[in-house]
Formats: C-alpha cells, structure tokens, sequence
C-alpha cells in the first residue's frame, strides 16, 4: 500500500507540476539560456525543484519518520531558490551564486547540527576537532556535491540515475530501520518517476533541481555516514563521480586556460554523447548514455559496496575509478572528433 500511495501522489503531482508551468509559460527551459546545453525544438519544464519538494515532505509524513526529514528539505529551500534564479537567468554571476549558496549551507549545517568531526583519516581529524574548521569542511563537501550534481546533469537521466543509485546503496546498508528503509525507497520511486519523464523529454532537471537535490542528497549522506561504523572512503567513493567531474573540470579548464566558471560542453557525458549520436537521435543517444554512466558507476559502487569498513580496501577502488575515470575521458575526447 506504502508504494502504491507513492507511486500515485508524486505521478499525479509530477504532471499537474508540469502541465501548470507549461500552461503559464514560466520555468520552461529556453535554449538561449543554456548554451552549454543540448538544443530542443520545444520549451521543457524545468520541474524536479519543486516536484522533488513537494515528494519529499510527502514522504517524510507518510514514513513518520519524526519529521526530522522535513526540516531538512525546508532548509534546503533557500538552495532552490538559487537553482530558479538561475533558470529563469537572472543576472547572477557563477561566483556570485557560489557564495551565497556557501553562506546557505553553513546556515543549513549549523541548524541541523551535522557537523562531521570524524573521517577515520587521523590527520584530518586532528584539524577537525576545531569547530569552525568542522563547520567549513562540512560545508565544503556539500558544496562540491551540489556542483557535480550541476555538472552531471547534461543528459536525459544522468543526475536522476546517479541518485537512484545512492539511495540504493544507503537503503541497503540500513535494513535495520523499516521507516527509513520504507524512506530511501520511496526516494527511488520519486526518482524513477521523475526519470521515466526525464527520457520522454516531458520534464527536465533545471538547476533549481541540481542545487536543491544536491544539498539534500548531501545531508543525507552525512547522516548516513554518522550513524553507521563505515569507513569514509567509502562514502568519498559513492560520491566520487559528481566529485571527481568538479575536480577534474578545474584541472582541465587551468591546462587550457581557460575560467573555472566557463560552461562548455567536455564533461565525459557530452564526449559519450557524441559518440552515441554517430548512430542515434538526440534523444536516445542521451539516454544511452546516462545508462552507460549509471552501469561503470553501478559496477564500482558494488565492488566498492564488498567491504565498506576497510579503508585500505577503499582506497584502492577509489585510486581504481579515478584512473579509469581519466583514462576513458581521454579516450572519448581524443575520439570526439574522428
């Protein structure tokens, strides 16, 4: 019965979400606002902020998870916020719209009291016995989570998949709790609806989505992190894709000296994607892609997954998927143009 509510409530609220923004013409996605993105010959919704909101606060209620959930979504609002102002470009520079949503999240942070004060790593932890260091580092990695989030959303899927996957890999470490179980798997259905939409081209991410899903997501990985014996590392290596995605941009874009906050279109998904548009359309290229990402992240995940309390263990998958991370970005971008 819980799955079925769900299922019902965020279809019929994803829809009229959709169908409402279609018909006042607002929150639509306008090719001229997203150079770095694909082009389509009609204006999209650009709903997941909102759709994912409204799911999120209707799932924390329905699992009586003490609300706790709740205060966590509102929170993160203010983040949306930011993602709509960048939907509807509103003149607000990358740097500009960095350091608010820093400011937000130390706000978010401090309320919620999630500091992370332990990471296993001994020299970290002697740094982050220091409250404020604790807050800034906290605040930090959930800054480059909503920031890989961003960047990974660049094809049908991709961002919504990767989730799906988290949540996946939580929820099956947790199977001592069933409201938090029934909770991790009432997010996956919001985000295979979301999806399945997604892929149809009824519905888009947005920024507004990227940012909200990435704080939220963010929060939620700490909290996970604090209340389980697993080793850090391998909560850095189901975070490692959207992560590495910020890292290796920041490389790359200094070796062509170019601006960090440059948008273009080299992210492994693009150069994946042109690859699959040799033989396919627009849309069903971007969907093979987005499933060629979430099988390599799926495979490493459970490898990842075979012994989550061995640090030493950890590192060797982490080292392990940046090379090959590396190796098939240089492989497609040498290729792009062949």
């Amino acid at each position: 019965m819980f799955y079925l509510e769900v299922i019902i409530f965020c279809s019929i609220s994803l829809l009229l979400i959709n169908k409402f923004l279609t018909a006042k013409k607002i929150l639509l996605h306008q090719n001229n606002n997203h150079q770095h993105k694909d082009k389509f010959k009609k204006n999209i919704p650009l709903s997941s902020g909102l759709y994912i909101l409204l799911c999120f606060i209707f799932l924390s209620i329905i699992t009586n998870y003490n609300y706790y959930y709740i205060l966590v979504v509102i929170f993160c609002t203010p983040m949306l916020l930011i993602g709509l102002l960048a939907d509807i470009n509103y003149e607000l520079k990358p740097v500009i719209r960095l350091f608010f949503s820093f400011l937000i999240i130390i706000s978010i942070v401090l309320l919620l009291d999630i500091l992370i004060y332990e990471t296993g790593i001994n020299f970290l932890d002697y740094f982050l016995k220091n409250k404020v260091i604790s807050i800034l580092f906290t605040s930090f990695c959930i800054l480059i989570l909503v920031n890989g989030f961003n960047f990974i959303d660049g094809t049908h899927g991709n961002l919504a998949l990767y989730n799906i996957l988290l949540y996946f890999f939580i929820f099956y470490f947790y199977i001592q709790n069933l409201n938090l179980n029934l909770y991790y798997s009432g997010l996956i259905i919001i985000l295979l609806i979301f999806t399945i939409l997604n892929f149809f081209e009824k519905n888009f991410m947005g920024d507004n989505g990227s940012y909200f899903l990435g704080t939220v997501t963010g929060i939620i990985v700490i909290l996970f992190y604090k209340n389980s014996n697993l080793s850090s590392l391998y909560i850095v290596n189901i975070l490692s894709y959207p992560a590495i995605e910020v890292l290796w941009s920041m490389i790359r874009k200094n070796l062509q000296k170019k601006s960090v906050e440059f948008a273009d279109r080299l992210h492994i998904h693009h150069l994946i994607l042109i690859q699959f548009k040799r033989k396919n359309n627009n849309q069903i290229s971007s969907i093979f892609t987005s499933i060629t990402i979430f099988t390599f992240n799926f495979i490493f995940m459970k490898i990842a997954s075979e012994n989550p309390f061995d640090k030493y263990y950890q590192l060797k998958i982490l080292i392990t998927y940046f090379l090959c991370y590396v190796f098939f970005y240089l492989f497609f971008f040498k290729i792009r143009k062949k």
